[in-house]
């Protein structure tokens, strides 16, 4: 949930895969 902050400007829509999310994006 660190990458909350980096991922809410960059995929405001993908709050319920932010999980997953923040792992593709790394």
């Amino acid at each position: 949930m660190r990458c909350s902050a980096a991922d809410s400007p960059k995929g405001p829509r993908r709050t319920g895969n932010q999980t997953a999310g923040r792992e593709r994006s790394h």
